[in-house]
């Protein structure tokens, strides 16, 4: 569990840090590293969590919450 939370912790660091724009360009870069080349979530899975986050007062609660359950 501990390398798994390292691992989350470090994608979501190294998309932090490298990524330019605002929320919208955020989206774009977390779906090419969590769909596209990590495979954690499906597409349909990730375009659910962004409605979701959208409802949520903490935004990024979501798509937390679903990578935990995943390992």
């Amino acid at each position: 569990m501990r390398r798994l939370s390292r691992r989350i912790f470090g994608v979501f660091l190294r998309v932090g840090l490298t990524a330019f724009g605002g929320p919208v360009a955020h989206l774009a870069y977390f779906h090419a590293e969590l769909v596209v080349r990590r495979r954690w979530l499906r597409e349909t899975e990730y375009a659910e969590l962004v409605a979701l986050c959208q409802l949520r007062r903490r935004a990024a609660g979501g798509l937390g919450d679903r990578l935990r359950q995943a390992g």
